[in-house]
């Protein structure tokens, strides 16, 4: 047995209570931080406190045990702990503060914990150890027989993976100091710092190869980590979920949500904010006006990148009692503003049709009054025919009250249409009989005209043709000279029905046509003739026209007359 340094009796002495040290803080550690196993990072963190454990107890047996083989034994059991440490810390770092999505996966964690599965193969299976370390000899430092021994195949390996395992934490700890504020930057700054000066520590030892590396000085220096974790576990509320899931919350959010302190400038961000601005987190600590450039955001609306958001500012009262920031909170609503664009569209449409239906039924309450103004003169046949003619004109307005129904079908995108056969004749005469007293009034006649007898059966929506219809021939009307004539055209040309509505009265000249054919806007100051308006039944009628996959058309000269026609697929 070697004998080195009898002066080393107090630093021997020290080491054994430091890692008695290390294995009682540990150990209350690891029973801390069980309740919070199902989170991964203090799972990881647990882990690491755990090879605390197991290595520090190891390097007690070492000083405490007398018989050689146990002296080795625990000596090599010391590498259990020491290579389970430097992985679960980067991971706790990691899932904790700055969160790589792919270092958090099962097969990167599978990757990082590989070295010390084998470590712990070779220290379990005898026939292995010497891969380890071997050529064990006894030495005496201080009051304590300890060991020395050289290193086998695998320690480099070993200590190599838990080298890089720990600069990789180091890089990503100062990462998250620089970005991180208040508590957490504490946390990050006791706990780095800590293990920053154990890691150099043990490096000086294997490099230097100093006398008191064989009395593990280097591994007891792990009771400054477990301080510094303990400290902020306690001070700086490490050990606490609550704040660690509201940022995992807050960042998970998918609303973009800036955090301002009081002067206005830029204190953190979720993940959606960064990406949605193109912010880095440089820019944390800037006046939010700077970091956005010439985007301004305030209460109300923004456009970004071709999206609509929803601006909020929400004030956080600090204590006791002034404005400490604030909140800015964006939602998208784009998908809004689009529902938006197309209710507005229906409700310029509903006011159109509506617009049709007064117009409309302005001109039969018209006749109506008509009517009364002749009704005390008449006798008695004539009163009859009178009161004949007035149910005849409410029948008018219940057909206008069908169109209001319809209109309501396709402001709820109900509206189907319903194809039937009918008897074209017939239905040419029936929506011609709501309108003969209007035309009569006038003495106006009209006169339909069919070009091809043998095909008078056809199959269409016929309740959306004849509103069509009977627009058309109430604008002519309109637009006749009394003592007129309207012809009404109707022919069936292949798979086409085909009507058109010709009138000689005073007709339109070439902009009021490309104005009533226009899709962009309704005509604001319709032609007007004695006895009403002319365009709104233009505009329901291209409508309805469109809804059937028809053509509609217009031939006007101004003082000579119109011809106005459409034309819908139909199945025979």
């Amino acid at each position: 047995m070697q004998t080195i340094g009898a002066s080393k009796l107090d630093l021997s002495i020290v080491t054994l209570l430091l890692y008695f040290s290390v294995f009682l803080i540990g150990a209350a550690t690891v029973s801390r931080l069980y309740q919070l196993n199902h989170v991964l990072a203090y799972k990881a963190l647990m882990l690491a406190f755990l090879g605390h454990c197991i290595a520090s107890a190891a390097s007690i047996g070492v000083f405490a045990f007398a018989p050689l083989e146990l002296k080795i034994l625990s000596s090599r059991l010391r590498f259990l702990g020491f290579s389970i440490i430097s992985p679960s810390m980067l991971i706790f770092i990691n899932s904790l503060y700055f969160q790589w999505k792919w270092l958090d996966k099962r097969s990167t964690l599978f990757v990082l914990y590989v070295p010390a599965a084998i470590t712990w193969i070779i220290t379990l299976v005898p026939a292995l150890r010497p891969l380890m370390v071997r050529d064990f000899a006894a030495v005496t430092i201080g009051a304590f027989n300890v060991l020395q021994f050289k290193p086998g195949p695998w320690f480099p390996y070993h200590l190599l993976s838990c080298y890089l395992s720990t600069a990789l934490m180091m890089v990503l700890a100062f990462w998250a100091f620089l970005r991180e504020k208040f508590t957490r930057r504490r946390q990050l700054a006791f706990v780095c710092l800590a293990t920053l000066s154990t890691t150099f520590l043990d490096f000086y030892a294997v490099i230097a190869n100093p006398e008191w590396r064989w009395i593990m000085f280097s591994g007891a220096a792990f009771v400054l980590v477990d301080i510094a974790v303990l400290y902020a576990g306690l001070k700086h509320k490490l050990f606490e979920l609550v704040p660690y899931a509201t940022e995992k919350v807050f960042q998970s959010l998918s609303e973009p949500i800036l955090i301002l302190d009081s002067d206005s400038c830029l204190q953190t961000a979720n993940r959606a904010a960064l990406e949605l601005f193109g912010l880095q987190r440089e820019h944390y600590g800037q006046a939010i006006d700077v970091a956005l450039g010439d985007l301004k955001l305030g209460d109300g609306q923004i456009l970004v990148k071709d999206k609509h958001y929803d601006v909020r500012s929400e004030s956080i009262s600090g204590e006791p009692g002034p404005v400490a920031g604030r909140i800015i909170t964006l939602r998208e609503i784009t998908r809004w503003i689009e529902v938006e664009k197309s209710l507005n569209s229906h409700l310029k449409l509903k006011s159109t049709i509506l617009s049709m239906i007064s117009h409309d039924v302005l001109g039969n309450m018209r006749a109506q009054a008509a009517l009364m103004r002749n009704f005390p003169g008449k006798r008695d046949d004539a009163t009859r025919d009178l009161v004949e003619v007035l149910v005849n004109s409410h029948e008018t307005v219940h057909q206008f009250m069908r169109n209001v129904l319809n209109w309501e079908k396709m402001h709820h995108q109900k509206f189907v249409l319903m194809r039937s056969a009918f008897d074209l004749k017939m239905f040419v005469d029936q929506s011609c009989e709501v309108l003969e007293l209007t035309a009569s009034l006038r003495t106006l006649s009209i006169v339909r005209k069919f070009e091809d007898a043998r095909r008078m059966v056809v199959k269409a929506d016929s309740e959306v043709l004849g509103c069509i219809l009977r627009n058309l021939l109430a604008n002519a009307i309109n637009a006749s000279h009394e003592g007129g004539e309207i012809e009404i055209l109707v022919r069936v040309e292949s798979d086409e029905l085909i009507f058109e509505v010709i009138d000689k009265g005073q007709g339109m000249d070439e902009d009021r046509v490309r104005d009533l054919l226009s899709n962009s806007q309704l005509p604001k100051d319709p032609i007007l003739s004695l006895n009403g308006g002319f365009g709104f039944g233009l505009a329901l009628s291209q409508y309805f026209t469109r809804l059937h996959s028809g053509r509609f058309w217009i031939t006007s000269e101004l003082g000579t007359g119109s011809r106005i026609g459409f034309s819908v697929p139909l199945t025979l």
